[in-house]
């Protein structure tokens, strides 16, 4: 885009100094909108946990995450080979939402069908909140968050796994220890480049948000290719996001990130040995994640390879 230098340079700061003003005024907008039950967690013995929420949190019959058993899934060969996305660079507001880092921002679009939905928020869940074939559970979950003009969501998963440090979350990482607490101002990632990968086939299905008020009716694409992120990347995350008796060890993320080296976990919680002078085990909550609902005959479409697309 080209820009018209104006004579008189007081105008073009005017000009800039507004613009930032009016960006940061719609992207707090949207992260109230965007912001959810922060009194809910999924510590089943909590109080304020999933056996005590009312609603389609309870009641629902088409609740989400699930559990994707690929291999007894069918191809629906009309889905296109990848989703219909047009993602673009653009300056975001990090936050913390109560659980996770979100980022909000202009940054596109996702079409399905003849309904476009618009970019609303993308934030994690740790450990990942659908599982694949029963007993994979990677470490991450991205859900990248978006709605129509009706008000109706469609949500893309990404997974994370350890290996390479991801290019994409290297853009914002450091920030994190800036918005540990909630209520911490939001912070400015100028030109974030959506670079995660979508590559591969992903799992589509009708499901519901996976926090309160767990509104159903939302179209599910689930990437089942994972990105990587590096163990340093994953300490980050842990040191300023930490769940259960990781809380034990904040502010220590060398030796937090030790403690996730393997690719999958147990299907529902998992023992973290932790040193103590009683040198006893703790059961990390799943603070962060909602457990596998049932499925109730929902039928889960794989999307076909560029190969055998018809």
């Amino acid at each position: 885009m080209e820009y018209r230098r104006s004579h008189d340079p007081r105008a073009n700061i005017k000009t800039k100094t507004s613009s930032w003003r009016v960006f940061f005024i719609l992207l707090l907008a949207v992260v109230a909108i965007a912001q959810p039950d922060l009194d809910f967690i999924h510590d089943v013995t909590s109080p304020d946990g999933p056996l005590h929420s009312d609603g389609f949190c309870s009641n629902g019959t088409m609740q989400s995450p699930i559990n994707i058993n690929v291999p007894l899934s069918p191809v629906n060969y009309s889905l296109p080979v990848s989703p219909d996305t047009k993602y673009v660079t653009a300056n975001a507001s990090l936050s913390n939402n109560g659980f996770s880092p979100q980022l909000v921002g202009p940054f596109g679009n996702f079409t399905i069908g003849n309904k476009t939905y618009d970019f609303v928020n993308l934030h994690f869940h740790r450990p990942a909140e659908h599982t694949l074939n029963i007993i994979t559970r990677y470490q991450l979950e991205m859900h990248i968050v978006h709605m129509n003009a009706d008000g109706e969501r469609a949500v893309i998963a990404l997974f994370f796994t350890l290996g390479a440090s991801s290019p994409f979350l290297s853009q914002f990482f450091h920030l994190l220890p800036q918005i540990e607490e909630i209520g911490d101002p939001p912070v400015l990632v100028p030109n974030l480049e959506p670079s995660f990968s979508m590559s591969g086939k992903y799992a589509r299905y009708l499901g519901s948000l996976t926090l309160p008020p767990c509104t159903e009716g939302v179209i599910w694409t689930v990437m089942l290719q994972p990105n990587t992120l590096s163990t340093q990347q994953l300490a980050q995350f842990i040191s300023s996001f930490p769940i259960g008796v990781e809380k034990l060890l904040h502010g220590l993320p060398e030796k937090v990130g030790l403690l996730y080296c393997e690719e999958s976990y147990s299907y529902n919680e998992f023992l973290l040995p932790l040193a103590t002078s009683n040198t006893e085990e703790f059961i990390v909550q799943d603070e962060s994640a909602r457990s596998v609902q049932p499925g109730n005959g929902r039928v889960v479409q794989i999307s076909p390879s560029e190969w055998t697309q018809f």
